[in-house]
């Protein structure tokens, strides 16, 4: 475990530019980072693990699996209910948008989302300024589009 501990994070030295002897290699694919993220929880590596997926967020936003797997890294980093919530949210809203088929991934994001408290739900509600109203006002704005 442990030599594969090292190989990946020097394979991370190495395209994300970190060892400052060797030339930067190009990024993998997007793929190939989300399965490194993976493999970085796996490890135990967090910081890693969150470094690759905010990268993969910035890259492209609209990947559920990204959502998923930092909603997931929040969790068992034991982040505020608040950030692990629009994690999973937004995964579940790009996985029923995209129509993808890992139902093991939605079912676990839905278990997920269950488990966390009431209150930060509101909270988050309060931040978006839905105390009154439990709907999220982008999702509002597409409603009335959509009847348009």
């Amino acid at each position: 475990m442990d030599e594969a501990r090292k190989m990946l994070e020097k394979s991370l030295e190495l395209w994300q530019g970190k060892d400052e002897e060797l030339p930067e290699a190009p990024a993998p694919s997007y793929e190939s980072r989300i399965t490194t993220s993976k493999l970085l929880i796996e490890l135990e590596n967090y910081e890693s693990a969150g470094s690759v997926l905010e990268e993969l967020i910035e890259e492209s936003d609209e990947v559920p699996q990204v959502w998923y797997l930092f909603g997931w890294l929040n969790h068992i980093t034991n982040q505020d209910s608040s950030s692990i919530r629009t994690c999973l949210e937004r995964a579940q809203k790009l996985f029923t948008q995209c129509g993808c088929e890992d139902q093991p991934m939605m079912e676990h994001v839905t278990e997920l989302l269950a488990s966390l408290p009431e209150d930060a739900k509101e909270s988050q509600d309060e931040e978006n300024g839905d105390l009154d109203d439990n709907s999220n006002p982008a999702d509002s704005d597409e409603e009335e589009m959509e009847t348009q």
